[in-house]
């Protein structure tokens, strides 16, 4: 089944599980789970390692702030 699907086996297994424990709704999708986002202490660390580096990737990670935990979560729009 998996190679007419074209998945793998382990998300038909995956699958069937799902529908074993919790029928069709169980399958429905959840959408994605969406960007990780950092720490405060996460932040800092980055921050830290990136020292004098200001080239545009640097400046795209800094522009992310970091989040309280059960601090919603803002979508990040790309410039």
């Amino acid at each position: 089944m998996a190679g007419q699907l074209r998945v793998s086996v382990r998300s038909v297994q995956r699958w069937r599980r799902s529908w074993h424990d919790g029928g069709r709704q169980a399958l429905q999708s959840r959408g994605s789970p969406g960007r990780p986002e950092l720490s405060e202490a996460l932040f800092a660390v980055l921050e830290q390692g990136l020292g004098t580096e200001r080239g545009p990737t640097a400046r795209a990670l800094l522009r992310r702030q970091p989040r309280s935990p059960g601090q919603p979560t803002k979508s990040c729009a790309h410039q």
